[in-house]
């Protein structure tokens, strides 16, 4: 189904503010890291600079798939959706480029890293552990879709 079809049901396209809103104000999403066949795709939280910047923090012993897969300036995906009920949802995908930030730049980062963020208890131990990794994305696209209503014929049904 194209999206122009679903905006006969009631969605509707989120504009370049409606994306930024929603971003500052989640903090979890699924990341899907380019492999040879599927895609490798993992549950994280993310803190958001305003503009194009995603940060997430991976804890990673000596071998990780996800830090592997991030190496360099990889392509990425990222998904972050909100669905209260069946007639009010939104979503956002980001398209663009992870990339590590080295760790005598994170204090540059700090505030967009936690900003919105959440973060299980696990990473304040592994901080301790120095087993964290802070990543940056680099949105090169994204769109948005929402729905925060009832459809149309059921707003108005036909008498």
């Amino acid at each position: 189904m194209t999206v122009e079809t679903l905006e006969t049901l009631g969605i509707e396209r989120m504009d370049e503010d409606d994306i930024r809103d929603f971003l500052s104000s989640h903090g979890v999403g699924i990341l899907a890291l380019s492999t040879d066949d599927a895609p490798y795709v993992l549950p994280i939280s993310f803190g958001y600079d305003g503009d194009r910047g995603l940060y997430f923090t991976f804890v990673a012993g000596d071998t990780s798939r996800k830090a592997d897969l991030s190496s360099g300036e990889s392509r990425a995906t990222y998904l972050v959706y909100a669905a209260e009920s069946p007639f009010h949802w939104r979503s956002v995908v980001c398209e663009g480029r992870i990339h590590e930030i080295p760790r005598g730049e994170w204090e540059a980062h700090d505030e967009a890293m936690q900003d919105n963020a959440w973060h299980p208890d696990v990473f304040e131990r592994a901080f301790e552990t120095e087993r964290v990794r802070v990543y940056r994305f680099d949105v090169e696209d994204w769109s948005g879709l929402r729905h925060t209503g009832l459809p149309p014929d059921l707003e108005h049904p036909e008498r």
